[in-house]
């Protein structure tokens, strides 16, 4: 039967047993504990192709251990994940700048905001602006006197993209670890 973790500590904060359980990537404790393990990079050998953090803390009220583990197995099947996201998301911006190239915006500060908004929504990729292109349109067909004035004006904006080299590592790293926690103490249970 499936509980989740804080079914699991309420159980056990009522009746005082030790348990030891896989912490969810969903706490900003997780991640705290992830970012000091790597930071630190104090690892702990547990076998070949394991590695361990020892992480103290009190979360949600019960003072625990949690063991950040990290597994070369993990690691190897992050690659191929994380290589696959960054693919997917690379055709996905060439689409997006593709259809933002061809947009008319009303002024340049329209097409760099239009931009931005593109660019926010990717995590391993940074569209950098190149140029505004402008363009204008008159009244009459054909080549424009020297005295005719534009009746409209539109922008285009053309931009390239950026990989984020460092967000990559550090999603990798993020992903070939997990945490396994435990209120147990270190006479009751040892790491290995």
């Amino acid at each position: 039967m499936f509980f989740s973790y804080h079914l699991l500590l309420l159980f056990f904060m009522v009746s005082q047993m030790k348990f030891i359980t896989r912490i969810p990537r969903i706490y900003k404790e997780e991640n705290k504990a992830m970012t000091e393990a790597v930071s630190t990079g104090t690892w702990n050998t547990l076998n070949k192709e394991n590695q361990y953090y020892e992480y103290r803390t009190n979360h949600l009220g019960i003072s625990q251990r949690w063991f950040v583990v990290y597994s070369e197995f993990a690691e190897s099947r992050a690659t191929a994940t994380i290589a696959r996201q960054i693919e997917k998301e690379y055709k996905a911006i060439e689409c997006a700048l593709k259809h933002l190239r061809n947009k008319e915006f009303s002024c340049k500060n329209d097409a760099k905001k239009a931009l931005e908004q593109t660019s926010a929504k990717y995590k391993y990729h940074q569209i950098v602006p190149d140029k505004i292109i402008t363009q204008d349109y008159y009244a009459e067909m054909g080549r424009p006197k020297k005295t005719d004035q534009p009746i409209k004006t539109t922008y285009q904006i053309t931009a390239t993209i950026a990989s984020l080299f460092l967000v990559r590592k550090e999603r990798l790293i993020q992903h070939s670890c997990y945490i396994i926690g435990t209120n147990a103490s270190d006479a009751e249970l040892t790491a290995e």
